[in-house]
């Protein structure tokens, strides 16, 4: 279930970036903008620095306020594999490491790693596990770092495609096979029901792809082999769409032939609609006849999702003679990014590389450090003061203790663990025994620096938050029309919308008081009849991070 919220995201592809924000209300997102920035430098050395600077550029034309953004890296840089865990539920997630190392061929804290449930099966849950090199992912996150954006994930190209495709079909069963093609190269993707159940990078570009179709089909039937051979339900492959570039009659014949599926060819951005499309929707589209195209500006989503834009009615207006360059059409290459923002938003088959010590680094860490600075400078202060009194100690002894206590308190509230700071610690004297333990405690943070574990610092993303909800309350049951969150550390979380399912809700409710990331109570729930229609309010407060407690 999608959360309806502005989402934007951004890809770096090869030189050039890419910065998409949409509005991802309905079925199919709505294009706010689109920014593009080419990068040009004379040296390979000032790479970096030339897209730092075009993203700076993007992000300052962007006029449309995110949520959050995202990045969409390259699928042709992973390698994903189909696992089996003998465990459910929350145990699955780090379990999937260890099931995964034995596999690789260097250390798997080189990876970064996530993973997506395929279905469960015998009390084991069989995942598709994708890996990435963390240095890669780190070079492209830098760039946004360096430019003042920090992202809140980062995703899959495929993943994003494949989340704007199954938001297109309508009736898309079984096990479905979706070949991307994009520039640099194309990812091979098989679908069982709404699930990413597999898929593998080709070397097939949207260039390449016409120069050599017999080439391109023995790599995908070689592909969907390895697949099947792996799959151990009893579901056949019902068909295959290629996104990216279009197919002339005879093409299609010929995958026709040789993998006895149906075939066709879909343009995703196509089906969308928003302002941020009208630039380019306004140019001539290739690859579509001038019927497809004048539907694409004007049609509604809904209706265009129905359509899904086929490519192929281009081959046939050009009777079969139709180049590579005709049946491409240039702004799908949008697809990649525009459904990456659509994914973070749950709509559909997303991952976030962005964990572990990858993941965005806590408000606490910026304010605890602040704390420690300021705590030290005000104990430098007193300890001046303390050494101007000490000459007539006799007359100033009273503020001696004062100032004593007021740093056996500071200690006590920076860090009550401290033996100092425990009942029936010895007396503190002017406060010099409660400085030197503060003294001590504070090397010990500085010296634990490097290897103190950032999870104690960290809150739930708001990635965590939408995705919790949308596993909490079906969108069978409910309507989700707004999400509101305000607050600090225990967050007020306003979730409101429209019953359509009331004999179920009592359960999607009951399902969300058992949320590790929010407490709820029979009173936070309102609801109330508005126009004939069943409305409900929760007020959910965010769960302090180690607290268990239901």
């Amino acid at each position: 279930m999608k959360i309806n919220t502005t989402v934007g995201a951004v890809e770096i592809a090869g030189d050039e970036v890419r910065l998409a924000v949409v509005k991802t209300s309905g079925r199919l997102p709505t294009v706010l903008e689109l920014h593009t920035g080419h990068a040009t430098y004379p040296s390979v050395a000032e790479r970096p620095a030339a897209l730092t600077g075009v993203v700076q550029s993007l992000i300052r034309e962007v006029k449309a306020k995110a949520t959050a953004y995202v990045l969409c890296v390259s699928g042709q840089w992973c390698f994903a594999r189909q696992i089996s865990i003998p465990l459910r539920g929350r145990r699955v997630g780090p379990a999937v490491r260890y099931q995964l190392e034995p596999f690789l061929a260097f250390p798997i804290e080189e990876l970064a790693v996530d993973y997506s449930v395929i279905r469960e099966v015998n009390g084991s849950t069989e995942v598709l596990a994708v890996g990435m090199r963390k240095a890669l992912v780190e070079e492209q996150l830098a760039f946004l770092q360096e430019a003042g954006l920090d992202p809140e994930g980062i995703d899959l190209d495929v993943a994003g495609l494949t989340t704007l495709w199954r938001a297109g079909q309508r009736d898309a069963t079984g096990l479905q096979a979706v070949l991307h093609v994009r520039e640099g190269g194309s990812i091979l993707a098989v679908v069982s029901g709404k699930t990413l159940a597999f898929f593998r990078p080709l070397g097939v570009t949207d260039v390449s792809f016409h120069q050599d179709v017999p080439g391109v089909i023995r790599e995908v039937q070689n592909s969907l082999r390895a697949f099947q051979a792996t799959w151990k339900a009893e579901s056949t492959m019902t068909g295959l769409t290629v996104t990216g570039v279009g197919l002339t009659e005879e093409e299609r014949g010929q995958f026709d032939e040789v993998l006895q599926i149906p075939v066709k060819a879909v343009a995703l951005v196509g089906q969308l609609k928003g302002p941020g499309l009208e630039a380019i929707a306004a140019e001539p589209v290739s690859g579509l006849t001038d019927e497809s195209a004048s539907q694409a500006a004007g049609a509604g989503a809904e209706e265009m999702a129905q359509a899904a834009i086929p490519f192929e009615e281009a081959a046939a207006s050009s009777q079969g003679e139709s180049s590579a360059s005709t049946l491409h059409d240039d702004k799908e290459r949008w697809g990649a990014v525009i459904g990456v923002a659509l994914g973070a938003a749950g709509g559909g088959m997303a991952f976030n590389l962005r964990k572990d010590d990858l993941q965005p680094v806590g408000q606490w860490r910026g304010v605890i450090r602040h704390a420690v600075f300021s705590v030290s400078l005000a104990v430098l202060a007193l300890l001046g003061y303390i050494g101007y009194c000490y000459v007539d100690y006799r007359r100033n002894v009273a503020e001696t203790e004062r100032i004593g206590g007021e740093i056996v308190r500071i200690l006590k509230e920076t860090f009550p663990n401290s033996e100092a700071a425990q009942p029936g610690s010895a007396a503190s004297t002017g406060g010099l025994l409660a400085y030197d333990a503060m003294d001590q405690e504070r090397n010990k943070l500085r010296e634990a620096d490097d290897t103190v574990s950032l999870e104690i610092f960290s809150e739930p993303t708001l990635l965590d938050v939408l995705t919790e909800i949308n596993d909490r309350l079906s969108s069978d049951v409910v309507t989700i029309s707004d999400i509101r969150i305000k607050g600090g550390r225990s967050a007020q979380i306003t979730i409101g919308g429209e019953i359509k399912s009331p004999d179920q809700f009592t359960q999607a409710f009951a399902n969300l008081k058992t949320s590790e990331l929010f407490t709820v109570s029979d009173e936070d729930l309102t609801r109330n009849s508005e126009g004939g229609r069943d409305r409900f309010t929760i007020t959910a407060y965010r769960r302090p991070a180690g607290d268990s407690s239901r």
